[in-house]
């Protein structure tokens, strides 16, 4: 999950940001419970907040936001080149 960095560098305080961003986006069961564990609920979710979400599914965040607040901050994004694509819209 960490391929890019050396994992033995990673420091869960001063690393924190990327690790509960990287762990919310793409652990298992077994990685979520070692991530809540370490941090804490409250901790994610101010990870999360502080970041607006962004990148990162409902499905991965709905145990620490709700719908409404995650829809919020998708309708605040401008749109992307990729949602005219979706729509079937053409330039």
């Amino acid at each position: 999950m960490f391929w890019q960095y050396d994992f033995e560098s990673l420091s869960v305080e001063r690393d924190r940001t990327l690790i509960v961003r990287r762990l919310v986006e793409k652990a298992n069961g077994e990685e979520l419970a070692w991530l809540r564990s370490t941090y804490g609920d409250e901790i994610i979710r101010e990870e999360i907040v502080a970041i607006k979400a962004r990148g990162l599914p409902y499905k991965r965040v709905r145990r620490w936001i709700s719908l409404k607040q995650y829809a919020r901050w998708t309708s605040e994004r401008p749109p992307s080149i990729w949602d005219a694509r979706s729509s079937g819209s053409a330039h």
